[in-house]
């Protein structure tokens, strides 16, 4: 019986490792064909919010599509939707068009969406005409994988989803699709009252 319990956990554990190594394997292949300097998410001098979960990200920076290095910082002051994810990972393209809606919905209200897409550059920009989407894409690749546990997301899986308030301060994380329903609800509290 022990033997047995100790195959079946080695089994699980070959098949976690397997999948890491092709999950990684696969964003190798498709990594970012943006030069390699700017591609690398780098610190920026900017002040942050008190030290926090998932304070970070607001020191780092990704080119968009058209290559130019944006801060993330950029959007503070704002309700932000963090949004990792790729244009191979079928969850992630599902959950997208509601992103838009909400987007669409909420942009005078103070809340900004920005897609950090694990992908090709020329992908993602095809992705984005298909589905027009209407918040900014930025491009990141292992630097990014790396970050994602630091977020709250040890396994690195997508899409990952990530609020901030006004204040900059994390106040939820969703790993998986999230649906529609659930994030307005998340969104709503946020949102400046008449």
């Amino acid at each position: 019986m022990q033997a047995s319990r100790r195959q079946w956990l080695w089994g699980i554990g070959v098949g976690m490792v397997a999948a890491g190594a092709g999950f990684a394997l696969r964003l190798w292949q498709t990594s970012p064909h943006v030069p390699a300097a700017s591609t690398a998410s780098t610190p920026l001098p900017a002040p942050t919010p008190a030290a926090g979960p998932g304070q970070q990200l607001w020191q780092r920076r990704w080119p968009d599509l058209q290559g130019v290095v944006q801060p993330l910082s950029q959007w503070r002051g704002k309700v932000l939707v963090v949004n990792f994810w790729a244009t191979w990972c079928a969850p992630c393209r599902e959950e997208i068009p509601a992103f838009v809606r909400i987007q669409s919905d909420f942009a005078l209200q103070g809340v900004q969406f920005v897609g950090i897409a694990l992908d090709q550059a020329d992908l993602v920009e095809s992705f984005a005409h298909e589905l027009n989407i209407n918040y900014p894409l930025l491009l990141t690749g292992e630097e990014g994988l790396k970050l994602l546990p630091e977020l709250g997301n040890p396994t690195g899986g997508l899409p990952f989803t990530l609020v901030y308030d006004t204040d900059g301060r994390l106040l939820h994380t969703h790993l998986g699709p999230i649906a529609e329903d659930v994030l307005r609800q998340v969104l709503e509290p946020l949102l400046p009252r008449p």
